[in-house]
């Protein structure tokens, strides 16, 4: 019984693990748009469209 289980966990974790594994490139400046939209909504509500 204990290897069916440790199999079924076996296979549960492998299903949690990403299909591409392979290098992403990190795109700064995406990150820096999504920086400066997100810095602009909270502006706009905090302080209201102007």
């Amino acid at each position: 019984m204990t290897d069916l289980v440790k199999q079924i966990k076996k296979a549960l974790f492998l299903l949690r693990l990403p299909a591409y594994t392979g290098k992403r490139e990190f795109n700064d400046q995406l990150l820096d748009q999504h920086r400066e939209d997100a810095y602009a909504l909270v502006h706009q509500q905090m302080f209201g469209f102007r």
